[in-house]
């Protein structure tokens, strides 16, 4: 889901893409695909084929599709990324839809460990965001898109950051309590937990850019052990 939509997503933002250091090197803005309207072709192409698969499943899981695509490429991408600093907080509901998908796939319905294990995801993602943004500070200032830590003191969008991350770090424990985990998964929940508040008030503390590069570099893999620990938990 997330690949489809960026597809049509890097398409919307191929010009700031073409600007921005981080982004340059992509396929568009670096013209591996040319001309750029093939990229638009090829993400809706595979959403009509995602849409079809996903109906072939379930119907809630046509949904999560559906929405997962509008959050991120309407909502994110298309209204908000370039004229409001909630673009992270209202486009990010997208980020929960992949884990509904899945799960949805598998049982043709939402509960509530699966509506948790969404908002570990979204809650997961200004702390990612934010903290990228907040190292490549004067790229995003160069084009206009308003981030928080871009257009606000440094102080009050680090406390933000820093609130989205306690938030996730308690999500990912109530899972365990929600769900059938063992102690695999609550001890890397935990340690991991830990690892993301320390840095995050580390940053807080010493708000500098290698600081904020270090909490981008852990959450990545943050992400990747929980989900791994939940998998290898529930296989035991």
């Amino acid at each position: 889901m997330h690949r489809t939509a960026n597809a049509v997503s890097c398409y919307v933002d191929r010009d700031i893409d073409a600007v921005m250091g981080r982004t340059s090197h992509r396929p568009i803005p670096s013209g591996r695909i040319y001309p750029p309207v093939r990229a638009l072709y090829w993400g809706l192409a595979l959403f009509a084929a995602s849409l079809a698969f996903a109906w072939s499943l379930n119907f809630a899981a046509w949904l999560c599709l559906w929405g997962g695509m509008l959050g991120y490429v309407g909502i994110y991408s298309l209204w908000l990324k370039r004229r409001s600093t909630w673009n992270i907080i209202l486009g990010g509901f997208s980020g929960g839809l992949p884990a509904l998908f899945g799960w949805a796939a598998v049982t043709g319905s939402v509960n509530l460990l699966s509506l948790l294990v969404a908002a570990l995801v979204v809650l997961w993602i200004p702390n990612h965001i934010w903290s990228l943004a907040f190292f490549y500070r004067d790229e995003y200032a160069r084009v206009k898109v308003p981030m928080l830590p871009v257009v606000t003191e440094p102080k009050k969008a680090l406390h933000c950051l820093l609130m989205t991350v306690i938030l996730m770090a308690l999500v990912s424990v109530g899972i365990y309590f929600t769900g059938d985990w063992g102690a695999l998964y609550l001890v890397t929940a935990v340690i991991l937990g830990l690892a993301a508040l320390a840095l995050s008030v580390n940053v807080y503390l010493n708000p500098a850019p290698q600081k904020a590069w270090l909490l981008f570099k852990f959450s990545s893999p943050y992400l990747g052990i929980l989900f791994l620990a939940m998998m290898i938990d529930a296989w035991l």
